[in-house]
C-alpha cells in the first residue's frame, strides 16, 4: 500500500534549486506596470506588452484580448510568491508539447486506462497515449515465465533467471502455464500493453504446477537489485501472485522499493480484505484491485480495504497469450489488473520519473468517485480510485 506524497511541496523540490522558466497569467484587470513595479520595482506605469524587452528582466510579455501574462526565468522564490498572489490566475512550466499517438480498436482496458467517463456501449474503442511511455524502462515478471517468442513483443523479452529448481529439459523453456504471458503483455505488448517499449525481463518463479516457493521470490528480487545496479537504467518489479499475510515476503517487498524500484502487487482474489494477504499488504508496495471495465464496479472476486491502492480493469480482459502464434486470450484477476498498473509505472518512468514519483504519479492522476458508491459501502476503508493516464499527457519532469 502506498502513501501520496503532497502534490505542491513535492513539485518544487524535484525542480531546479535556481531559475527556472514560467508562465504567469493575469487576472484581466491586473496591469504589466503592476507585476513589474511589484516583483522588479520598475516604476513606469506607461510600460507596455510590447517594450518590455530592453528592461532585460528576462522577462517577455503577452496580450491575447483577455489573455496575458509574462514568461520568464523566476526563482523559487519568486514562484512560491506568485503562487499566493491573488493576481496571478494561472502559474505553469515552460512544458513540451508532445505528440499523443491513438490505438484504434484497442482492447477495452486501454480505452478505460485513457478517457475520464466510464465505457458507453457502442462507443469507439481507442486508447491515446504517449508513444515515449515505458522507454528505457525494465519491467521484471515474477510469474510462470514469458513467452518471448509471441510476436506481439517484438524481440523485447530477455529471459534474466528460473527459480523453480526443474530441469529446463523437460518443461517448455518460455511459458507452460502461460500467465506471465499473459501479465507480460498488458505491461507492455503492441496490441495490449500499456509501456509498449518498456523492455520486459522473464524471472521464471513458478512451477509446472502452478507453485511457486517464497524463496524463489526473494533470490529474485536479490538477483533484481544487482541488476539494476548494474544496468543503472530504470526498473520496475511485478508480482502477480498472492499468499496469506507473510512477514518475510512482506520485509523482502519492502526493502527493494526502499532502494527506490517500485513493486506492483496484486490485491487478490478472494473477495476480502486485501490487508490479509502479502505483497498486497506490504508497506510501499503498489496494490491493486480489479474492477469490471464495463460497468466499472468492483469485481466480485477482488480483495478490497486499506491495502488497495488504486483499481484497474480485471475483468475479461484481452491478452497475449502463450502461443508463439501471437494468439489473444481473454483472463479475469486482479493480477491482470496488476499487469495493467505496472505498465502505467513503467510508462512513466520512461519519461523521467523515478521509481516513487511515477508511483505517486499514478494514484495522484487517477479518477476519483467513478466506482458506485453503493457498491463500496460493504467494503469499508476502500480507496475510490480508477487507473486513467490523463490521456496520453506528457510527463513534465516534475511530480504530479
Amino acid at each position: 500500500m502506498v502513501k501520496l506524497l503532497g502534490v505542491f511541496v513535492l513539485s518544487f523540490f524535484t525542480i531546479s534549486v535556481l531559475a527556472v522558466e514560467f508562465i504567469a497569467q493575469f487576472k484581466k484587470e491586473y496591469q504589466l506596470n503592476e507585476f513589474l513595479q511589484k516583483y522588479y520595482k520598475v516604476n513606469d506605469r506607461n510600460i507596455t506588452a510590447l517594450d518590455i524587452s530592453h528592461l532585460n528582466l528576462g522577462l517577455r510579455s503577452f496580450e491575447i484580448d483577455e489573455f496575458k501574462g509574462v514568461i520568464g526565468d523566476f526563482s523559487i522564490g519568486l514562484i512560491k510568491e506568485l503562487y499566493n498572489d491573488k493576481n496571478i490566475i494561472s502559474l505553469s512550466l515552460d512544458r513540451n508539447l508532445s505528440l499523443a499517438e491513438v490505438q484504434e480498436n484497442s482492447p477495452k482496458h486501454l480505452t478505460r486506462l485513457s478517457q475520464p467517463q466510464s465505457l458507453r456501449k457502442g462507443q469507439s474503442l481507442d486508447y491515446v497515449y504517449d508513444p515515449t511511455g515505458g522507454i528505457g524502462v525494465d519491467v521484471f515478471i515474477l510469474d510462470t515465465g514469458v513467452q518471448a517468442s509471441n510476436p506481439e513483443f517484438s524481440s523485447r523479452v530477455t529471459k534474466l533467471a528460473d527459480f523453480t529448481g526443474e530441469d529446463e529439459r523437460l518443461i517448455d523453456r518460455n511459458d507452460y502455464i502461460g500467465h506471465g504471458t499473459y501479465i507480460a503483455g498488458l505491461v507492455g505488448s503492441e496490441t495490449y500493453g500499456v509501456a509498449k517499449k518498456a523492455n520486459l525481463f522473464d524471472v521464471r518463479i513458478t512451477k509446472k504446477n502452478g507453485k511457486a516457493k517464497l524463496s524463489a521470490v526473494i533470490r529474485a528480487l536479490n538477483l533484481i537489485l544487482s541488476n539494476s545496479k548494474i544496468t543503472k537504467r530504470p526498473s520496475v518489479v511485478v508480482i502477480p501472485l498472492i499468499m496469506k499475510k507473510n512477514a518475510i515476503l512482506n520485509g523482502a517487498v519492502e526493502a527493494l522499493i526502499k532502494t527506490g524500484i517500485p513493486v506492483i502487487v496484486p490485491a487478490g482474489n478472494n473477495g476480502e480484505q486485501a490487508c490479509n494477504f502479502s505483497p498486497a499488504s506490504a508497506k510501499g508496495a503498489l496494490t491493486v484491485g480489479a474492477i469490471d471495465v464495463d460497468t466499472d464496479l468492483i469485481s466480485s472476486f477482488s480483495n478490497w480495504g486499506a491495502c488497495v491502492d488504486i483499481f484497474a480493469p480485471g475483468v475479461k480482459v484481452e491478452t497475449t497469450s502463450n502461443s508463439a502464434r501471437g494468439e489473444k486470450t481473454i483472463k479475469s484477476g486482479t493480477s491482470l489488473s496488476t499487469g495493467i498498473t505496472a505498465g502505467l509505472v513503467a510508462y512513466y518512468m520512461g519519461m523521467g520519473d523515478n521509481g516513487w514519483q511515477a508511483v505517486d504519479r499514478v494514484v495522484s492522476y487517477s479518477l476519483g468517485d467513478k466506482i458506485p458508491k453503493a457498491n463500496l459501502e460493504s467494503k469499508p476503508l476502500t480507496a475510490n480510485r480508477i487507473a486513467f493516464n490523463r490521456q496520453g499527457e506528457p510527463n513534465w519532469g516534475v511530480s504530479p
